[in-house]
């Protein structure tokens, strides 16, 4: 019997402490959580990899999560990918 696919999420977060807590909160529920500490290393990762949720943080140490969610919906269709 085929397994299903774990919905992936990515999250960018900065703050390793609630970036681990929300990691930890989101696996135990069965989700695929990927956690990136910047804007550019999330952007990296999300052009090869298909996502289902992302989650950014607004202060980030390089470029915004504002940036990051524009970036984004450029790599996926636009309003595929549920940003929060």
């Amino acid at each position: 019997m085929k397994r299903a696919r774990q919905m992936s999420i990515l999250m960018v977060e900065d703050e390793e402490a609630l970036a681990k807590l929300v990691k930890m909160e989101l696996e135990a529920a069965g989700f695929e959580v990927v956690v990136k500490g910047c804007g550019k290393a999330a952007l990296g990762y999300a052009a090869e990899r298909q996502l289902d949720l992302a989650i950014l943080d607004v202060n980030l140490p390089d470029i915004n999560g504002y940036q990051v969610a524009r970036e984004l919906r450029r790599l996926h269709h636009p309003w595929a990918l549920p940003i929060l």
